[in-house]
Parts: structure tokens; C-alpha cells; sequence
């Protein structure tokens, strides 16, 4: 993150990003600001005790109140000691001073459950209700602790064990801000030992003011607070497109949705249920068919990045109530990078309808926020890999759930089949490729018309990173889930995007499953289904799996310029042929240890016959310009698998022998002659599509068994700094909150999937 700041002088900052309306600016007069300094005690604001915090609010609650006088019509602000009542007890990360809003909603949620015996003892004191802060404030009390250096010339960032932990505490408030508001950009004030300053984080970065001295030019801060408290929301970082939902029309959403399947019940009532501190917003979406506006209505986030920096995509995901169809439907939000090579997410689903490609979600509409884009970017052009980034909003008609939510390793399967199917039909008849592979991007549909929930259809979805074919010998950097992208992208960062790093991504995300949610070498013994909390502590002892995980997907190093490189765990499997761990033969099904010992064995055949002294040339070290030739000619298939709707398993050949289906244990290698098994989508389809023909195949009694799925293994794991990171430099997610409880389930077979097998028909790949 250190490469995403920029200093600039204050009266800079002030006239750029503190302005409210016209070219005159507001400033408390002198005879204000002597009324105010009255009760100021800078000496009292060095130090982290009560009575600094206290002393901070007493000052500026009387400048909030003085902007309040002067102009009656704006909104009334105070500022509130948050520091030892976070949202959650179990939050161990809170910010010390709060700039909150003064109106009824706000207050029900930054004095929710505070003893009334508190507040009269410090009137100051509220709860960390992060969706209601207007403004943070952050107090360090040593200057060798603080994130930034005291003096204006030379160096402001302290380049300290102790300061780049100061500066990624600050990152994370940022981060919690826009991540839990719907913003643009967001200010917090930073104080330390008697000097302040001024930041703006957007998802390019923060720019920084020099240090404010608070004895001698108190006015510096209150000016700047004093103008924060009369600028309107959008000037607050707020954005306007979205607005609060009255408690009328959260009544009529209580009222009218009668809703049957139980995910969306369970996604409805986690909306309305928890209104205090996730607030319910309302915002309208411009249809691509009917040019007319659909009202939608949202609150608690789905989907969201945890990474703790604020730059970056920064992908948000809401259920919504659709108010057209009264539905559930859903809404992607996230800051589009502007590159030659990205493309509008709206206009690549348009595409994929058009060309009736399958198992895609369908866009209602969407598109560029207004003009709402990041600026600190135009501060860093030195720092090389930050760009403009755009605010992008688009809308789905169909509800789904997270992928890790499946039942049992049949489930998996079956939904990753479907999601391969989609991937081939966009590469095949659109000529896309996805550049995104990973468990986040796997969804399975929710059916809201059905009680039981009963029938997995899995879809490919995030086309916003996906690259035409026509784009992909353009020279660029990696771009994917971190812990999803192949190894040779890992490796050689600058190698272009190829058909065979998508495939291996959907080998990563069954791997991945497995080792999450199913019994390994490496899985401990639990006592039992264990409560969030304690299965948080159960997992912290799982040194070996951490490990494991860390040199497996996270391993990064820095090439410079922003750019990281990694994979040498998975290159190292992929020549092995082998995951490097072994599931256990009595607790997980035969369909999934077989597909993944097939799975690798593609690989290894795959990376047998790559070129590697040739892909040098794409490594972090060394970078080429403009366009480059493909590593390897594509080779045409003679022939891809395609299932009519009938349920029928294609005759053998001539002299060929079925498959083995029952074996439980760990494949053995059969030598093969080098070939570039994923340069087209066959031997991996054939590898999946047996593997689903034999669970279509049993029959209703044969198909009911215990549920091989474990609870999350990663939950609580630690150290999984990058598992979800999109690119070198962008965020993703984690998600834990997905705990099953064990019991035994039905595997649930697919209709759509039955009627997909069947015959095998001869057709090339494109």
C-alpha cells in the first residue's frame, strides 16, 4: 500500500477536497475561533486515554455546532469516543473518534445497548457503528508508533516496524468505511503527538496533507471540520445515487414478499433483520430491454472483499427486493479499472445472451456510475500500476448462492460441470475467455419457486476481468483470483492469458474445495460440530494445513512496480501430477478422488510438454512491450463432448475400456507422451463428464449417503493474507460464513444435468 500515497501540501488539500459550493470558501472567524479554543487543550490530545478522546470531542462538536448555527439547514453532526465500544464484541479492530450523523437512525445505532449509566458518565461515549460514520479520527499516542513521519520535508511515510503497522490499522478503517457505505471516496483525520493530518482515500489510494501543528495553528483543523460539517453528502464522499429507504417502504417489503425457497427467506430476513446497523438503501436500475427504471431495495452485503487495503476493485454484492417482479434478484458493485483492455461487464453479458451461451446469468441492467471516479491516481503517476478506476453498478434477475454452500462433493462436481460448460459455449460461440476462475465465480442458483431447493444448476458469473479472443496475445499482467490462477501465470506475470490458465483455475477450485470442506491427511479431528467460535480455535491449531495453504496459494513476492509473481508449490504439483495431499478414502466419495487424480494428471501432462525456457521472457524480471506471439500454436480438437437431453452414456469404441468408478485410493501415473492437454476444452470435459455420468447413474436408494462435506477447515485458519486477491495489486475475498452441520444429506441429482448426458457429438473447437 505504500505505493498508494501521496503528500500534498494542506492549503492544497483544503482548496481541492475541502470546498463546499462556491469559489468562497467558509472559515470560522476569529471570534469563533477564539469562542472555541476557549475550552481547547492540545496537551490533553497527546496520549490515548479517555480523556484525549473526550477533549477532542469537546472541541469539535462545538465547531459541527457553530457550522449548525450559521447555517440551520445543514445537517447537524457530532462527533463520539468509539474506542472502547466496537460494533461487535468480537471486533478486535475499532477507530477512536467518530463523526456521526445526529439524526434518529443514526443515534439508534451508535447508542445501541450502551448502558444509560455510561453515557451520563461520558456523554461522548458511542458504539463503532461503522455504516452511520461520516468522518473517522485516529489517535496514536507515541510519534515512533505513528503511521506518518512529523516533519514536512523528506520521507512522510515512517518506514518503521511500528509505522507500517500504524499505516495498515489506518488502511483497515479506511477500508470498513467503504466497504460498509456506499462511497465514493472517505476523509479521516490522524493525529499523533500534537500534529494532525488530513486523509482521502478513494480506490486508487490516499492522498495526505503535510502535518497540521495543533498548538500552534489549531485553526488549520477546526477550519477543515467546520467545513466538513456544512458540506452536502456527495462532497462528504457519500454517493447520492443511493438513497435511505423510509420505514414505510421497509414495512411494504416486510408486507409484501411472500417468498417460498429457504436461502432466500434466510437472505430476506438477514436484510430486514439486521436494518440498525446495516441501514436498507434504495437505488434504480436502467433496464437493457425496457428503457425504464426497476427500483431496488438492499441492505447487508452478501458478497465483499476482505482485504484490508482500500485500493482496488473492491467488489460488493447485495441481494436485492426487486420491486418490478417482487423478487429477490442481485447486484454486483464494484470500481472497474480503465484500461485498453478492460470491457464494460453489461455489454460482455448482452454478448453471451446474444450468442446463447449457457448457465450465464441473466443482466437486467447497469452500468458506469455517473461520473464517479477515483482521482489520487493522477497524484501517484511515479508509483507505475495504479489507474483510474470507475464506479460500476449492474443487476441480475436470477438469486445464488456462494459455491462453497454446496451439499457434498457430488454437488461440487456437478456445479463446476455446469460452469465448464458455460466457459466452453462463451469460448466457442462468443470467443471470451474469463480470466477469472474461482470459487467465487461458481454460484449455484437459487430456484425461488421451490420449497426444497431441491435441483443444483451451477453458473459461471464476474465476466468484468474477461478478455476477447481477438485481446489475448496483447501484452499485460496477470489478472485473476490469486489463489486460482495457474501456475505459469504466477510464475511468468507478464505471459498473456491463454485458454489453458482458465482450465487449470477450475482444477484449483476443486482442489481447493477439497482441502476446505473434506477429509484429508491434514484435517484434525474435531469433537464435534463446533460453534463459530470455537471451530475458529480448533482451526488456529492446524499448523500443517496452514502451511500448506500459504505455500500453495498465497506465496507472493514482489517484482517491483506493483507487480508480485508466485505459484512455485503449484508449478511444483503441476509436474508432479499430484496435489500433494491425499483425501481420506473412507470419508470422502470415489467420484471426487478420482476427478482430482485425473485432473492433475492432465496437468502434469500438460506442463510436460510446455516450453518454459521460452516463457522466461514473461517473468517479473523481464518485460516485453506491445503485442507478442502466442507461446504455442492452438491446437484444434478433432473432437469436444457435447450431451444431448437425453440421459444416455455414449457407447464405447472398439477395444475401449470403462472407466474405473469405485476405487478409493490415490490413482497410479501411467506415462504418457508430453501433449498440451489444456489447450482446448476436451480431456478436461471428459475428466468431469465421467465423473458426473457415474453420479447420474445411480440410482435413488444407491445416491443416499452421508454427507462427505466438513465445516470450513480454513475458517480461523490465519496467514491466508492472499488467497483472494484479484491480481497483483486489487482485492477479493474470503468468505467463512458457510458452516454446515454435518448430519447426513441426499445428494441432490440435477434434472438439467440428467437430461444434459447422453450421446457424444463430433464437433472442432474454435
Amino acid at each position: 500500500m505504500d505505493t498508494h500515497y501521496h503528500q500534498m501540501p494542506y492549503d492544497d488539500f483544503m482548496n481541492l477536497f475541502a470546498k463546499v459550493g462556491g469559489p468562497d470558501q467558509p472559515n470560522l472567524s476569529v471570534t469563533q475561533l477564539d469562542a472555541i479554543c476557549k475550552n481547547y487543550e492540545p496537551d490533553r490530545w497527546i496520549g490515548k486515554e479517555s480523556l484525549t478522546r473526550s477533549s477532542i470531542c469537546t472541541s469539535l462538536n462545538e465547531v459541527v455546532a457553530e457550522a449548525a448555527r450559521v447555517n440551520p439547514e445543514s445537517t447537524r453532526f457530532v462527533f463520539r469516543d468509539v474506542s472502547a465500544w466496537p460494533e461487535k464484541a468480537e471486533d478486535d479492530m475499532n477507530i477512536d473518534v467518530a463523526m456521526y450523523s445526529d439524526a434518529s437512525e443514526a443515534r439508534r445505532a451508535y447508542n445501541s445497548d450502551i448502558p444509560s449509566e455510561i453515557l451520563q458518565e461520558n456523554p461522548h461515549v458511542a458504539r463503532a457503528a461503522w455504516a452511520w460514520m461520516k468522518v473517522g479520527l485516529k489517535v496514536e499516542g507515541r510519534d515512533q508508533e505513528s503511521a506518518f513521519r512529523s516533519t514536512e520535508s523528506g520521507p512522510f511515510l515512517r518506514d518503521t516496524g511500528d509505522g507500517r503497522e500504524a499505516q495498515a490499522q489506518l488502511a483497515e478503517h479506511a477500508s470498513q468505511l467503504m466497504v460498509r457505505q456506499h462511497r465514493v471516496f472517505a476523509f479521516i483525520i490522524y493525529i499523533s503527538n500534537g500534529k494532525a493530518r488530513l486523509t482521502r482515500w478513494d480506490r486508487a489510494g490516499c492522498i495526505v496533507s503535510t502535518p497540521i501543528d495543533l498548538k500552534k495553528n489549531p485553526e488549520q483543523l477546526l477550519n477543515f471540520v467546520y467545513r466538513l460539517a456544512l458540506m452536502p453528502r456527495a462532497e462528504l464522499g457519500e454517493d447520492p445515487t443511493v438513497e435511505l429507504a423510509t420505514e414505510e417502504e421497509v414495512q411494504k417489503l416486510r408486507d409484501d414478499y411472500e417468498l417460498k425457497n429457504p436461502y432466500a427467506i434466510a437472505r430476506a430476513k438477514d436484510i430486514l433483520d439486521n436494518e440498525v446497523l446495516y441501514p436498507i438503501y434504495k437505488v434504480a436500475c436502467t433496464s437493457v430491454d425496457v428503457k425504464e427504471k426497476q427500483m431496488h431495495f438492499f441492505g447487508k452485503h452478501h458478497v465483499a472483499s476482505s482485504s484490508s487495503s482500500p485500493s482496488g476493485r473492491a467488489t460488493k454484492g447485495y441481494v436485492t427486493f426487486n420491486q418490478q417482479n417482487h423478487r429477490l434478484s442481485f447486484m454486483k458493485d464494484y470500481w472497474r479499472s480503465h484500461t485498453k483492455r478492460t470491457r464494460a461487464e453489461l455489454a460482455v453479458y448482452q454478448w453471451l445472451k446474444e450468442k446463447q451461451v449457457s448457465n450465464v446469468a441473466t443482466a437486467l441492467g447497469g452500468g458506469d456510475v455517473d461520473d464517479q471516479c477515483t482521482v489520487t491516481q493522477e497524484y501517484l503517476k511515479d508509483a507505475g500500476g495504479i489507474v483510474k478506476r470507475s464506479h460500476y453498478r449492474i443487476f441480475f434477475e436470477e438469486l445464488a448462492r456462494p459455491l462453497d454452500t454446496y451439499d457434498n462433493s457430488a454437488e461440487l462436481i456437478m456445479l463446476v460441470w455446469d460452469a465448464l460448460i458455460a466457459h466452453e459455449e462463451a469460448w466457442t460461440k462468443a470467443e471470451i475467455l474469463h480470466c477469472d476462475i474461482s470459487t467465487n465465480n461458481i454460484m449455484r442458483l437459487v430456484d425461488q419457486d421451490d420449497e426444497k431447493d431441491a435441483e443444483p444448476k451451477g453458473i459461471l458469473n464476474d465476466w468484468d476481468l474477461c478478455k476477447y479472443k481477438s485481446d489475448l496475445n496483447e501484452q499485460g499482467v496477470q489478472q485473476g483470483t490469486w489463489a486460482f490462477m495457474s501456475a505459469t501465470s504466477l510464475k511468468y506475470p507478464f505471459k498473456p492469458n491463454e485458454l489453458a490458465d482458465d482450465l487449470e483455475g477450475f482444477i484449483h477450485v476443486i482442489t481447493y474445495c477439497g482441502l476446505q470442506f473434506h477429509c484429508h491427511n491434514m484435517t484434525m479431528e474435531a469433537p464435534g460440530p463446533l460453534s463459530d467460535a470455537d471451530l475458529c480455535k480448533f482451526n488456529k491449531q492446524n499448523s500443517r494445513l496452514r502451511r500448506y495453504v500459504a505455500a500453495h496459494y498465497d506465496e507472493s513476492w514482489h517484482c517491483g512496480k506493483g507487480i508480485y509473481a508466485g505459484g512455485r508449490q503449484k508449478m511444483l504439483c503441476a509436474k508432479m501430477g499430484s496435489p500433494d495431499f491425499t483425501f481420506n478414502n473412507q470419508q470422502v466419495s470415489a467420484f471426487l478422488i478420482k476427478l482430482v487424480n485425473e485432473l492433475y494428471q492432465l496437468l502434469k501432462t500438460h506442463y510436460s510438454a510446455m516450453n518454459f525456457e521460452e516463457m522466461g521472457r514473461f517473468s517479473g524480471s523481464k518485460r516485453s512491450s506491445g503485442t507478442v506471439a502466442p507461446l504455442a500454436p492452438v491446437q484444434t480438437a478433432s473432437s469436444a463432448l457435447r450431451f444431448s437431453k437425453y440421459r444416455k452414456l455414449p457407447s464405447l469404441k472398439p477395444g475401449q475400456v470403462p472407466r474405473e468408478t469405485n476405487t478409493r485410493t490415490t490413482a497410479v501415473s501411467t506415462p504418457v507422451a508430453p501433449r498440451l492437454t489444456l489447450s482446448t476444452h476436451k480431456e478436461i470435459k471428459e475428466a468431469f463428464a465421467d465423473a458426473v455420468r457415474n453420479i447420474l447413474d445411480l440410482d435413488e436408494e444407491r445416491i443416499s449417503f452421508q454427507c462427505d462435506k466438513t465445516q470450513d477447515q480454513f475458517f480461523g485458519l490465519g496467514g491466508l493474507m492472499t488467497a483472494h486477491r484479484k491480481g497483483p495489486s486489487g482485492s477479493g475475498k474470503r468468505k467463512s460464513d458457510s458452516l454446515h452441520d454435518g448430519n447426513t444429506k441426499k445428494a441432490r441429482v440435477s434434472s438439467h444435468l440428467a437430461k444434459s448426458l447422453g450421446q457424444v457429438k463430433e464437433v472442432d473447437e474454435q
